[in-house]
């Protein structure tokens, strides 16, 4: 027979919260081995750990919990493929987003721009928290931006962002500007 453990020793070695484990036993997901008929207090079995874990990936996979009863009932490599397809779908639909932003971005930052210079300016950049404008044009004089990145060279520890009004520091403490 399995070592019983109490709600608090499972979720410690399960990674799973005594609150969630609470709410999968009442969903009828990850149900007590035993629960003491005059305190209420609930014991796992060892033998639930992998299950608890299990559901604990699934979970922060954004997996349903009434989609996990179903394929904890009934496994299968199928279903974990239509869940990481469905993830990778969606990953490239966030993707699509972000690059329509940057590229609306970056045709406002252009505009106006004759278009050979335009053509030469790369705005936005993947991976890049630094913005590359035109001699004569800074972020701070454009309406579209709200915010002004410090000197990309600088570890994002030291960065800064400029706000109306207000320097903001990684700390969070703000302070006046000293320059435009």
């Amino acid at each position: 027979m399995d070592e019983l453990l109490a709600i608090g020793e499972f979720a410690a070695q399960s990674g799973l919260s005594a609150k969630m484990l609470r709410s999968y036993a009442s969903a009828g997901l990850l149900v007590p081995a035993a629960v003491d008929r005059w305190s209420g207090y609930r014991y796992y079995a060892q033998s639930q750990l992998r299950e608890a874990q299990l559901i604990l990936w699934l979970r922060h996979a954004g997996v349903q919990l009434r989609e996990i009863a179903r394929f904890l009932d009934n496994p299968s490599a199928e279903q974990l493929r239509r869940w990481e397809q469905a993830l990778d779908l969606e990953t490239e639909s966030r993707r699509s987003a972000l690059a329509e932003v940057r590229d609306q971005l970056a045709a406002s930052l252009t505009a106006g721009m004759e278009p050979a210079v335009a053509a030469l300016v790369t705005p936005l950049q993947w991976g890049s928290t630094s913005l590359v404008l035109p001699a004569g044009r800074s972020p701070a004089s454009s309406s579209s931006r709200r915010y002004k990145p410090a000197s990309p060279r600088q570890p994002a520890s030291k960065r800064s962002f400029r706000l109306p009004g207000k320097l903001l520091t990684p700390s969070g403490s703000g302070s006046k500007p000293t320059g435009p």
